[in-house]
């Protein structure tokens, strides 16, 4: 596939990724990251965040106002958080092992090739 074909493909395809990436906080702004990413805990509002991981502890049990159910959200959010940033940190250390730009030229019936 060409580089004219693949960046086709990726204009047409990014005002979908653009609105599947996108949230709001509570207080009408746009949030332009998948809920729970990095870009997401970075953006998000703490309001935002606790909406979002309310239903998790209550389906644990806790009743809202409780001194639990408070420190089950801290718990949600922290390991959210982590998550987010281990799995970014992971992604980053694959892409930075496998992907490249890989030449190769042969001569005659030899190919030498080499990564960049």
């Amino acid at each position: 596939m060409t580089h004219k074909v693949k960046k086709l493909i990726l204009l047409m395809l990014l005002p979908f990724l653009t609105m599947s990436c996108l949230s709001e906080n509570t207080d009408g702004s746009k949030i332009f990251a998948v809920t729970e990413s990095v870009g997401w805990h970075n953006s998000a509002t703490m309001e935002t965040k606790v909406n979002h991981f309310t239903p998790e502890c209550k389906g644990y049990g806790y009743s809202v106002g409780t001194e639990a159910f408070y420190n089950c959200l801290e718990r949600a959010i922290t390991d959210s958080e982590r998550s987010a940033r281990e799995g970014l940190s992971n992604f980053m250390n694959r892409s930075s092992q496998g992907l490249g730009i890989i030449q190769c030229s042969s001569a005659g019936s030899s190919t030498i090739c080499k990564k960049y």
